[in-house]
């Protein structure tokens, strides 16, 4: 999410935020950036291989602050996603009902110490939310949503690893 109004582009944006990247990890603490601001490939065409694979109704993806990211994405880019969401901030919940929420950063602390440095790179976020939706920092978009994903791909095996072993699933 990008915070320069000079920069807005109607269709990725809502109030004040937009929409400039998407970043996707697979493991391995790789991110892939897809940029809607750069001129090499149309951003049409980018959303529309985005859509088409978010669509696919079996696809899990581990999202942080899941709720939020769909819901700007949907407004934003005019799209649905039909995926499992794995939203290691509801699992945390589920795990914990009477704790408070967390944010990337104690989300890592609990679940992946090894991934406190890499997310301290993204700095802090206001609240609980996602980092990759703060608009109020001087970092780049492309480096908060690579932390944030990343991060997550981590925290969400971690949780998974715990929910396996109390046999919750």
């Amino acid at each position: 999410i990008n915070h320069d109004s000079s920069k807005k582009s109607i269709e990725f944006s809502h109030g004040n935020k937009q929409i400039s990247g998407i970043s996707i990890s697979w493991g391995s603490n790789t991110a892939f950036y897809i940029d809607f601001e750069s001129k090499t490939v149309h951003s049409k065409s980018k959303i529309s291989l985005l859509k088409s694979t978010l669509s696919n109704r079996d696809l899990k993806v581990k999202i942080f602050d899941s709720k939020e990211q769909i819901k700007l994405l949907n407004i934003c880019l005019q799209f649905d996603l039909n995926i499992i969401p794995e939203d290691p901030k509801v699992a945390d919940w589920l795990l914990d009902p009477e704790g408070r929420e967390k944010n990337l950063q104690a989300m890592a602390v609990k679940y992946t110490p090894e991934a406190i440095k890499l997310t301290q790179l993204a700095g802090g976020c206001k609240g609980v939310g996602s980092i990759a939706l703060e608009v109020d920092t001087s970092l780049t978009p492309r480096l908060r949503s690579a932390v944030e994903a990343v991060s997550t791909w981590h925290i969400v095996n971690s949780i998974l690893d715990v929910v396996a072993e109390q046999d919750m699933k």
